[in-house]
């Protein structure tokens, strides 16, 4: 019998969003696409899909003052055209995704979510590694493996990955997920957690080794 791959598949969920929320994603898509290492041969350039974006910017702008139906149609075209250029690079990152992983779903989520897209829900929730179970607006649900019952977990966020400054203080719970909300919309966070598993008997620790064991990091845009 000839053995099913498994394919994760991105939640094409953009063409009903908002203006500013539509932005906001295009603007992680755009920083996405020109920062990532695998996708080198978009089917829309960075360049180009943050042309369309400034373009869809302005006229919003211009919205505020002005409804028009001249400026209202011109919006209206510009969303769209921004949309249709989304769509073709997520069935590029989807492609990409899913030939690099070789049906390792995990590994194909990890590079989705890394460019700023979000899977379909049904591909997240039967994960067991650390992953985003969904985005929401100014929110992200993160979920791991249990790492036991009395087991405690520790979360940090941040947008600034190049500096390792930039973490957060860490959040703790006695859970394996976590809700982070007041997030920044359109932009990439990283995240990433340890586990902390109680000592049995006597406690020991080595001066020095005080620190978590953090995972490997996620990212994803923040609606």
């Amino acid at each position: 019998m000839k053995k099913t791959i498994k394919r994760v598949q991105i939640a094409l969920h953009f063409g009903k969003m908002k203006i500013d929320t539509l932005l906001n994603f295009s603007l992680g898509i755009v920083n996405g696409i020109a920062d990532d290492p695998d996708a080198t041969a978009p089917p829309i350039s960075s360049d180009a899909l943050g042309t369309q974006r400034s373009a869809l910017q302005t006229t919003h702008a211009s919205r505020q003052t002005d409804k028009s139906k001249d400026l209202t149609n011109l919006e209206h075209d510009q969303a769209t055209t921004l949309v249709t250029s989304l769509t073709k690079i997520a069935h590029y990152v989807e492609d990409l995704a899913n030939d690099k992983a070789a049906g390792d779903t995990a590994i194909a989520t990890q590079i989705i979510t890394r460019i700023g897209f979000q899977v379909k829900k049904g591909f997240v929730r039967h994960q067991r590694s650390f992953e985003i179970v969904s985005v929401d607006k100014g929110s992200v649900h993160l979920h791991t493996s249990s790492a036991g019952q009395k087991a405690a977990y520790l979360w940090q966020y941040s947008a600034t990955l190049t500096n390792s400054a930039g973490w957060s203080f860490p959040i703790h719970t006695l859970k394996s997920e976590v809700v982070i909300t007041g997030l920044q919309s359109g932009i990439n966070y990283g995240f990433r957690f340890a586990s902390i598993i109680p000592a049995k008997g006597k406690s020991t620790v080595t001066a020095g080794n005080e620190q978590p064991v953090w995972s490997d990091v996620i990212t994803s845009v923040v609606l």
